[in-house]
């Protein structure tokens, strides 16, 4: 597609989920008209509940009526304007809250599938499930989100071995002792986007 803007352009794209980034208000808006007139050429419209135009970057804040800046979910994360620590801007990235929801609901459900097997073969088994989670997840700036997830893990996977056996009652101590012998792998930063 041949460039017509005169600010900066750029669009992050992977399958049929997409982000458009425009130096000038004017121009997104303009984009987004004519993209919905070009999808409707082919039989296809935007998904008016993911489609937006928001303020974003360095100045989004100061820019916006309210003083606030919008965020805007991607690919499973929330892109937030922040600041370091010494106030200078930077994108701040989280798991997005609905995304977070919707893997907790998937663990919790995988477990009680997997509540009669050996304790120590669903972890063997859990393990690969969420290493593939932290790699995914494990980015600069969101060891909180897959620290949540984490924690999550460790106290369903507790309260799915205690509804097991109504005779048997599974202490804290006995679980962490389990856990000491059959450790359930522990979140981990693997990409580093700020270096």
């Amino acid at each position: 597609m041949k460039k017509k803007c005169k600010g900066d352009a750029f669009i992050v794209r992977y399958a049929d989920d997409f982000t458009c980034f425009f130096q000038y208000e004017s121009e997104a808006k303009k984009f987004f008209e004519d993209l919905k007139v070009r999808l409707a050429k082919f039989g296809l419209e935007l998904a008016e509940d993911k489609s937006k135009i928001i303020r974003f970057g360095r100045f989004a804040r100061q820019n916006s009526k309210d003083g606030k800046a919008d965020t805007f979910d991607f690919l499973g994360f929330t892109f937030i304007n922040g600041v370091t620590r010494t106030g200078k801007y930077r994108v701040v990235i989280r798991t997005s809250q609905s995304k977070l929801k919707a893997k907790k609901q998937v663990v919790k459900e995988w477990l009680r599938n997997n509540m009669h097997n050996k304790p120590s073969d669903t972890i063997e088994q859990l393990n690969p499930k969420l290493k593939g989670h932290y790699r995914y997840y494990g980015v600069s700036g969101n060891s909180e989100g897959i620290r949540n997830f984490y924690q999550y893990v460790v106290y369903t996977f507790y309260k799915t071995l205690t509804r097991r056996s109504q005779r048997t009652y599974l202490t804290w101590d006995r679980y962490f002792s389990l856990l000491k012998h059959h450790p359930i792998a522990k979140p981990k930063i693997y990409v580093d986007i700020w270096s």
